[in-house]
C-alpha cells in the first residue's frame, strides 16, 4: 500500500488520498478499503484467493447507495438548504471556524457542511479539530459503506473526503446544561423537529435517543424520492449475489470444521 501523503485544510494537517481529496463514483471504493474488515467473515486464504468473487457485492451495493444519494442530493434545493444552514447556526449561536489548529482538544459540537451536496452533519468530541480531521483521511470499509436496506441507506460523513467540507461550524458543550451527549441530542433532535432532517446526512441521532427516532416515516424513506424501478431490481440482484455469498461462505466453514475435526 502506497504511503500517504498530507494536505493542510483548514489549517488542520491531514492524510491525502491518492486518488482525490472529494469523493467520486470511482474513488468511493478504492484498493484501499476493498477488502478492509472482511477479514471478520473470511478467513485470510479466502480473501487472498478470492478477493474480487467476495467484494463484489459489497461494492455493487455501495455504488448503487452512491447513485441513490447523487441523485437525492441533486434535488435538494440550495436557497432551502441555506436557510436551514443559518436557522441551526443562529438557534445554536455557533461559531464558524475557519482554522482547526485553534481547536485543538476544544470540546463541542460540530456541523460539518457539505456545500456542493446541499448537505450538513452534526456530531460531538472532546477534540473537535482531531475528530473532524478523522472524518476527512479514513478510508472507510467497503461494508460499512451501506447502512441498511440500500435503497434507504444515507451516505455516511466518512465516505465524504476533506474537500467536500465546505463550512464548519462549532459550539462548546458548556453553552447548555447537561452533558456533551446531552447537547448533541439536543441539537440533532431540533433539526428533526423543524423538519430540516432532509439536509441531515447522520446516520444515527446523538445521544441518548431511541436510534428508531431518526428512522420513523418521511425520514426513513427521504431516498423513495428519487429511487427508481431499476434501482429495487438492482438492489434484488445484488441482495442474490449476497445469499450465493453466504452459501459460499458456510460450505468453506464446514470444509474448515472438518479439516479442524
Amino acid at each position: 500500500m502506497a504511503k500517504r501523503e498530507f494536505i493542510e485544510y483548514f489549517g488542520k494537517r491531514t492524510k491525502s488520498f491518492p486518488d482525490g481529496n472529494k469523493l467520486t463514483r470511482e474513488n468511493l471504493v478504492s484498493k484501499e478499503n476493498k477488502g478492509k474488515g472482511l477479514n471478520m467473515w473470511y478467513k485470510d486464504d479466502a480473501l487472498q484467493d478470492h478477493l474480487d468473487e467476495i467484494a463484489k457485492p459489497f461494492i455493487e451495493n455501495a455504488l448503487l447507495s452512491y447513485d441513490i444519494n447523487m441523485r437525492y442530493f441533486a434535488q435538494l434545493k440550495e436557497s432551502e438548504f441555506r436557510r436551514a444552514v443559518s436557522q441551526i447556526v443562529k438557534e445554536f449561536n455557533m461559531e464558524r471556524i475557519y482554522n482547526l489548529k485553534n481547536f485543538n482538544e476544544r470540546a463541542g459540537i460540530y456541523m460539518i457542511v457539505l456545500g456542493e451536496y446541499k448537505s450538513f452533519y452534526i456530531g460531538q468530541s472532546n477534540d473537535i479539530s482531531k475528530r473532524i480531521s478523522s472524518h476527512w483521511s479514513r478510508s472507510m470499509e467497503v461494508w460499512r459503506l451501506v447502512f441498511g436496506p440500500v435503497t434507504e441507506s444515507i451516505l455516511s460523513i466518512d465516505a465524504f473526503r476533506a474537500h467536500d467540507t465546505t463550512e464548519i461550524y462549532f459550539m462548546p458543550y458548556f453553552i447548555l446544561y447537561g452533558s456533551l451527549l446531552d447537547m448533541e441530542e439536543i441539537v440533532t433532535a431540533y433539526v428533526m423537529r423543524k423538519k430540516l432532517g432532509k439536509f441531515m446526512i447522520n446516520r444515527l441521532m446523538g445521544g441518548n435517543t431511541n436510534v428508531d427516532f431518526q428512522f420513523r416515516g418521511d425520514e426513513r424513506n427521504r431516498l423513495q424520492i428519487v429511487v427508481t424501478d431499476d434501482d429495487r431490481q438492482k438492489a434484488r440482484e445484488i441482495m442474490k449475489m449476497f445469499e450465493e455469498l453466504d452459501e459460499y461462505h458456510k460450505s468453506r466453514e464446514e470444509i474448515w470444521g472438518e479439516m479442524m475435526s
